[in-house]
């Protein structure tokens, strides 16, 4: 992922969760849509993520924010979504792919005179 492709992942982030507060992952026994409340170990699935928009198919995990006036909102998240919710980042291998690039970037960029 390119420091510009992490950028766009971080606006569309914020765009599809704003409004939601208490962003949290994870089943919940409160929520009619969590079957039992114990430990989410995702699923497979072709929707679209809830957080971030993606639309490749792939393992999605519950999480859950209260959104007013509507209380209590059951989400489908993808892997990366997943990360970032508990972490504020992508994991490190990721993270390691844009910094590198971003060094890249840097390091080949011609010095202005």
């Amino acid at each position: 992922m390119s420091p510009a492709e992490y950028q766009a992942y971080q606006q569309e982030f914020e765009r599809c969760t704003q409004g939601l507060t208490y962003l949290t992952t994870g089943n919940s026994c409160e929520c009619e849509s969590c079957s039992d409340g114990g430990e989410d170990e995702g699923h497979f699935s072709r929707y679209p993520c809830d957080t971030c928009g993606s639309r490749l198919a792939g393992q999605r995990h519950s999480a859950h924010a209260q959104a007013e006036p509507f209380g209590l909102v059951h989400l489908e998240v993808c892997e990366e979504c997943l990360y970032y919710i508990n972490y504020g980042r992508l994991d490190d291998q990721t993270m390691d792919e844009i910094n590198h690039a971003s060094k890249s970037n840097t390091l080949e960029k011609p010095a202005e005179s």
